[in-house]
C-alpha cells in the first residue's frame, strides 16, 4: 500500500508539472515523495513473510539514497537495481555496502518496528541514522567498536645498534623533515608552516595547501640532509606520514618518500600520525616503558588511549564531536584574535589576562561514566557569552577585559573536562583492568604545549602517583623528528612495507576500541 501510493503522488506529481504532460518519473520525484518511498523501503525491508522483490528494491534505493533515484525502474525482469544494491549508500547507517549485508542502523530500525513503534517515514528513518552514530567516537566509526584499525606486523628481523631515519610530514599544512639517529639524537631538520596563507580563510584550504606542500618539499628534505650532513645514500631508512590527515597533502610527502626510497634502495616505513605524536616522548626520554596511558589532543582529534606497545593501542574515549584544538581555535575566532598563527595560542594568551571564574560554563559531559569528550557545547555557550557581553561573530567585543574573561573561562572548564575524563581513565585501567604497574601519563598533540594543560594536567597525575610526560613544545605540532622516530621504532620490530604496494589512508583509527562493561586485558607488553 505504502508503494502505491507513493508511485500514485509521483504521477500526480509528474502529470501536473507542465500542462499536464506526463514526464519520465525517474528525474522528476518531489522530496515529498522520497519520504514516502523510504517508508515503502523501510516497511519492505521488515518483510518476513517473503524477499522484498525487485521492484520493492528499486523504490526503497530511490528514497534510501536520497542522490540515487536515477536507478527507480518500474519495468519488471530490470537487474540494474539488484546490480546497484552491491555497493551504494545504505539508507539505514548512509555508507556504501551492500543492501544483504546488516549494519547498526538497520538493526536499530528492526528492533523499533519489533516494539510496534511508528511508522519509518523519511524523518524518522534520519532520526534511526542519527541514533546509531550518537555516542560513537569520530575516528572509529568506520571501523566498528573493538575492531582492529592499526597494528605492526614484524616483516624482518628487528633492527639493533645505531642507524638513521628520514622522516617527512606533510599530512595538513607543516612541511617538514628530519633526520633522526636511533639513539635519539636529531641530526638535521626543517620545516615550512603555512599559517600565512591560510589566514584569510580562516581554516587550512586543502588544495593551497597541497600546492605549499609541493612547492616546498624538496628543498624542505634538502635543507634537513644538509644540515645533518648526509646524502640519501648515507640513509638507512626512509618514512613518511601515510595518514589520517588531508589526502592530497599526503600524497605529496609519500611521493617523495617514495621516490628516494626506490631510487636509492632504501627500506620504507609508513606512519600513522597519531602513533608519531604519541611515540614522541619516547625520543627525549627512553625510559617511558610500555604501557603507558595517552592523552591524545590536537586540531583534529582528542583521544584517551592505552598503549601496551608500538602499533597496539587500546582506545578508551574519543570525541563526539569537536576536538579541544578545534574548540580553541573556533572559540578564538569567535573572539575577534588573530588565528595566522594558530587559534589556541592566540586564546591562551588572552586567557592569561582574565579571570578563570568570571563566567559560569558547565562541564561537558559531567555525569556521563565513560571517557568520551565533548565540546561542541561549551563552543556554543562561547558564543552566547560573547552575544550577551554586546558581540557577535561580525563584531567582535570591545570590551578587552571582557572577552579576556570569557577565554580564561573556556580554557578553565576545557581542562577541567581533560581532568574529568583522565580521572575516569586511570581509574579504569588501574582498578577494572588491573594495570597497577602503570607509571606515565603521556600527554602529547599540539594543544599539548598549552602551559596551563600541562600544568594541571601534570597535578591530576600526581595524585594518582603518576609521572606525566609531554614532548618538547616545540615538538608538540607536527614535525618531521616524530616521523623518523616513529619509524625507528618500528624498525626495531622488524617492520617496514613495499612503497609500490601503498597508498594513503585519509581516515586511520589508531587502535581498538575498548567496549563496556570493561574486561580484564591480556598481559602488557
Amino acid at each position: 500500500q505504502g508503494v502505491s501510493s507513493s508511485i500514485h503522488m509521483c504521477s500526480m506529481v509528474s502529470l501536473n508539472g507542465v500542462g499536464g504532460r506526463r514526464w519520465v518519473l525517474s528525474p522528476h520525484i518531489s522530496m515529498i515523495s522520497l519520504f514516502l518511498l523510504n517508508s515503502a523501503r523501510v516497511n519492505s525491508a521488515m518483510h518476513t513473510t517473503h524477499p522484498s522483490s525487485k521492484l520493492c528494491r528499486s523504490i526503497g534505493w530511490v528514497g534510501g539514497g536520497f542522490f540515487s533515484y536515477r536507478h527507480f525502474t518500474l519495468r519488471g525482469g530490470d537487474d540494474r537495481a539488484e546490480q546497484a544494491s552491491k555497493g551504494l549508500q545504505c539508507p539505514f547507517c548512509n555508507k556504501v555496502h551492500s543492501l544483504r549485508d546488516s549494519c547498526k542502523a538497520q538493526r536499530v530500525a528492526q528492533t523499533r518496528a519489533s516494539q510496534g513503534r511508528r511508522t519509518m517515514d523519511g524523518w524518522a528513518l534520519l532520526s534511526v541514522m542519527r541514533e546509531a552514530k550518537v555516542g560513537t567516537p569520530k575516528g572509529l566509526s568506520e571501523y566498528g567498536w573493538g575492531s582492529a584499525a592499526y597494528d605492526a606486523q614484524p616483516t624482518m628481523e628487528g633492527w639493533k645498534g645505531n642507524f638513521v631515519v628520514l622522516g617527512i610530514e606533510t599530512s595538513c599544512d607543516d612541511t617538514a623533515a628530519a633526520v633522526v639517529e636511533s639513539s635519539g639524537n636529531i641530526l638535521g631538520e626543517s620545516k615550512r608552516s603555512q599559517d600565512q596563507i591560510h589566514a584569510a580563510w580562516g581554516g587550512v584550504v586543502p588544495g593551497l595547501a597541497r600546492d605549499a606542500h609541493a612547492s616546498a618539499i624538496e628543498e624542505v628534505v634538502k635543507e634537513a640532509l644538509e644540515k645533518s650532513n648526509m646524502s640519501y645514500d648515507q640513509l638507512d631508512a626512509v618514512a613518511v606520514t601515510m595518514g589520517p590527515g588531508l589526502e592530497i597533502c599526503l600524497r605529496v610527502g609519500f611521493h617523495q618518500a617514495r621516490d628516494i626510497a626506490l631510487n636509492f634502495s632504501k627500506p620504507f616505513v609508513s606512519i600513522h600520525h597519531l602513533e608519531a605524536h604519541v611515540l614522541m616522548v619516547r625520543q627525549a626520554d627512553q625510559s617511558v616503558q610500555f604501557p603507558f596511558l595517552v592523552l591524545l589532543v590536537s586540531g583534529g582529534h582528542c583521544q584517551i588511549l592505552l598503549a601496551r606497545g608500538v602499533g597496539d593501542y587500546l582506545l578508551l574515549g574519543g570525541t563526539l564531536d569537536d576536538s579541544l584544538g578545534e574548540a580553541y581555535d573556533k572559540s578564538a575566532r569567535m573572539l575577534g584574535l588573530d588565528v595566522g598563527g594558530g587559534g589556541g595560542a592566540a586564546l591562551e594568551a588572552l586567557a592569561e589576562q582574565g579571570n578563570p571564574k568570571a563566567i559560569k560554563f558547565g562541564v561537558p559531559m559531567a555525569k556521563r561514566k565513560d571517557c568520551h569528550f565533548s565540546f561542541a557545547g561549551l563552543k556554543t555557550a562561547v558564543r552566547l557569552a560573547i552575544q550577551n557581553a554586546g558581540g557577535d561573530l561580525t563584531n567582535p567585543l570591545q570590551d578587552a577585559q571582557a572577552a579576556a574573561d570569557i577565554a580564561a573561562s573556556f580554557q578553565h572548564v576545557a581542562i577541567r573536562h581533560l581532568e574529568d575524563r583522565i580521572t575516569r581513565a586511570i581509574r579504569l585501567c588501574k582498578e577494572e583492568m588491573g594495570l597497577s604497574d602503570l607509571r606515565h601519563l603521556v600527554v602529547c598533540g599540539g594543544v599539548a604545549a598549552n602551559k596551563c594543560v600541562r600544568s594541571r594536567i601534570s597535578d591530576k597525575a600526581r595524585s594518582f602517583n603518576l609521572t606525566a610526560v609531554f614532548p618538547p613544545a616545540r615538538l608538540c605540532t607536527d614535525n618531521g623528528v616524530m616521523v623518523a622516530w616513529a619509524a625507528v621504532e618500528r624498525l626495531r620490530m622488524g617492520v617496514c612495507e613495499d612503497p609500490a604496494e601503498l597508498e594513503v589512508r585519509a581516515r586511520w583509527p589508531l587502535g581498538v576500541s575498548q567496549t563496556f562493561p570493561h574486561a580484564k586485558p591480556t598481559s602488557a607488553k
